[in-house]
């Protein structure tokens, strides 16, 4: 039987210094990886900030709407309209936001604007009513409601933009 023994010798001098290029290439990655990860942390840390300045804005739009209701139905009980736009059917299609158009109600505190104009006129069927009693013989009668429409602009932060419109329909007109 004969054996046959292959001897192979790797000079130490050859191998010396790879152990340093291989620990430097990991640290390499390794610092790629935390790089980029750090960029996308930040990346939604801005992406979060920005989605709670635009819901932020809407939510002061909203409730501008709902303060210009009720001006609005405050003015009509007092008799008081100079202060509603005639004919809001001019600007309902209008996407330029120009703040001395907003008359209603301004807040400077937060950007919030408010305008208010008359709509338009609708058939409002109403029932003749004595002492809380609906007459058994009685139809139903029409009348006028105005319609008004309620238009609420808020500029927030980092040009955050809400724009909330309400159309309302005030008690028909006797």
């Amino acid at each position: 039987m004969y054996t046959i023994s292959v001897e192979t010798r790797v000079s130490k001098r050859n191998v010396k210094g790879s152990a340093l290029v291989i620990a430097l290439i990991v640290l390499a990655i390794l610092g790629a990886l935390g790089l980029t990860a750090l960029e996308v942390a930040d990346l939604n840390i801005f992406m979060a900030a920005n989605d709670r300045d635009a819901k932020e804005a809407f939510f002061h739009a909203d409730s501008g709407v709902n303060i210009g209701r009720e001006l609005t139905k405050e003015l009509l009980n007092n008799g008081n309209t100079t202060i509603l736009e005639d004919d809001a059917k001019l600007w309902y299609n209008s996407t330029i936001f120009s703040p001395s158009d907003y008359t209603l109600f301004k807040s400077t505190l937060k950007g919030t604007h408010v305008r208010a104009g008359l709509l338009d006129y609708v058939d409002a069927p109403h029932s003749i009513q004595y002492n809380d009693y609906i007459s058994p013989g009685a139809s139903l009668s029409k009348s006028l409601a105005p319609i008004f429409l309620i238009r609420s602009h808020n500029e927030g932060k980092r040009n955050s933009r809400a724009e909330v419109d309400l159309a309302w329909r005030d008690r028909p007109l006797m």
